[in-house]
C-alpha cells in the first residue's frame, strides 16, 4: 500500500516522519549493480561490453544509472508513473547518480495525448529536478506517433517495431552531445529509437541518464 496522501509518511511503508523512511531508502540502495555494461548498463559478470552490445551495438553511446529496477524501487516508480504520483519526482531524482558532462539535456517525450491522459511527463519531471526548467520545456525532440504502451508488447522485437518512427528531432541538435533523461530502461527499444532519431539529426553522442535498469 502507498501513502502518498500523507506527506509526512513514507511513500512505501507508511511509517511517519519522512516521505521515504531510512529503512526503505536502505532497501533501495542495496539494489545497486556491481558491474554494468558501459553502453546499455546491463548487469555483467566482468568489465566490458555485454554480448548484445558486442553483436549489435545500439545507437546510443552510454547509459548511466545506479539502480536495478526491482522491489522496492520498482513499486515506487510504478506509483510515480501510474498513480498520480508526480509528487515523487524529487524522491526518485535522489537515486540518480551525478550527471555526466553534456552539451544538452532532453527528457524522453510523451505523445501529447498520452501526456494529457497521465497528467504529466515523468521523465520531464525528473529532468526538472536535476537540471531545472530548460530540459522540461525543450521541444527539440518530439513524440509524433501515439504508440501503444511498451509494457503491452510481448517481446523486444515487438517493442522495437512499436516505437519505430515515433520520434522527431530538431536539426538544432546538430553537433551536440546529448543526455537523455528517463525513469526506467527495460529492453532499451524506446531509448534506442530516440538515439537513432537524434543521430540522424546530427547529434554527436547520446547518453541515457536513467533512474533504474531492468535486470
Amino acid at each position: 500500500m502507498f501513502y502518498l496522501t500523507h506527506l509526512n509518511r513514507c511513500a512505501l511503508c507508511g511509517d511517519g516522519g519522512e516521505r521515504l523512511c531510512l529503512p526503505c531508502r536502505a532497501d533501495i540502495s542495496r539494489n545497486r549493480p556491481t558491474i554494468q555494461c558501459p553502453v546499455c548498463a546491463a548487469t555483467v559478470t566482468a568489465n566490458g561490453l555485454c554480448g548484445t552490445c558486442v553483436k549489435k551495438p545500439p545507437f546510443f553511446d552510454r547509459t548511466v544509472t545506479a539502480q536495478i529496477y526491482k522491489p522496492p524501487l520498482s513499486f515506487l516508480i510504478r506509483r510515480y508513473k501510474y498513480g498520480d504520483g508526480w509528487q515523487l519526482s524529487s524522491l526518485l531524482a535522489k537515486f540518480l547518480p551525478p550527471p555526466p558532462p553534456t552539451n544538452s539535456v532532453l527528457a524522453v517525450p510523451l505523445h501529447p495525448a498520452r501526456e494529457r491522459w497521465r497528467g504529466f511527463n515523468q521523465s520531464r519531471e525528473l529532468a526538472r529536478e536535476i537540471f531545472g526548467p530548460s530540459p522540461a520545456n525543450d521541444k527539440r525532440i518530439l513524440r509524433v506517433a501515439n504508440t501503444a504502451p511498451q509494457t503491452n508488447q510481448p517481446n523486444t522485437a515487438a517493442r522495437k517495431k512499436n516505437v519505430r518512427g515515433a520520434f522527431q528531432a530538431s536539426d538544432k541538435l546538430n553537433g551536440l552531445s546529448v543526455l537523455v533523461v528517463d525513469d526506467v530502461m527495460s529492453s532499451g527499444a524506446t531509448l534506442n529509437e530516440i538515439a537513432k532519431t537524434l543521430k540522424k539529426a546530427g547529434v554527436k553522442t547520446v547518453t541515457n541518464f536513467i533512474v533504474a535498469r531492468a535486470p
